[in-house]
C-alpha cells in the first residue's frame, strides 16, 4: 500500500458458487484417488504387458505347458479385476462428492 487511495480503493471479494465448491471438492477427491491408484495403475500394467508377452512365447510352443499358460492368463485377468475395482470405486467416490453437495452433474464439468 503506497497511498490513502490504495487503502481506500474498494475490495472486491470472490465467493465461489455451491456448485463451485463442489467441483472443487469434486477435483481435489478425484485428485487424491488418482495419486493413491495410480502406482497400482503403472505395476498392473506392466505385469499384463510381460504375461501377454509371455503367453505369446508358450503359444508359439509345439507343446505348451499347462502351468506357464494358466499364469499368463490369470495374471492378467486378476490385474483388469483390480483396475475394474478401482474405476469403481472412483466413480462410486466421485459420485458420492457430487450427491454431498448436490450438485447437477451436468454442471460439474462446467
Amino acid at each position: 500500500m503506497t497511498a490513502v487511495e490504495d487503502f481506500c480503493r474498494r475490495r472486491f471479494v470472490r465467493r465461489l458458487t455451491r456448485a463451485g465448491e463442489a467441483a472443487e471438492v469434486a477435483l481435489g477427491a478425484y485428485d487424491e484417488v488418482l495419486g493413491r491408484r495410480g502406482e497400482l495403475r503403472a505395476v498392473a500394467l506392466h505385469d499384463v504387458v510381460t504375461q501377454l508377452r509371455a503367453l505369446l512365447v508358450t503359444a508359439a510352443e509345439d507343446e505348451p505347458d499347462p502351468a506357464e499358460t494358466y499364469v499368463a492368463l490369470s495374471v492378467p485377468t486378476a490385474r483388469f479385476t483390480d483396475l475394474a475395482d478401482d474405476a469403481r470405486a472412483f466413480t462410486g467416490s466421485l459420485q458420492r462428492t457430487i450427491d454431498l453437495h448436490d450438485i447437477e452433474v451436468e454442471a460439474f464439468p462446467a
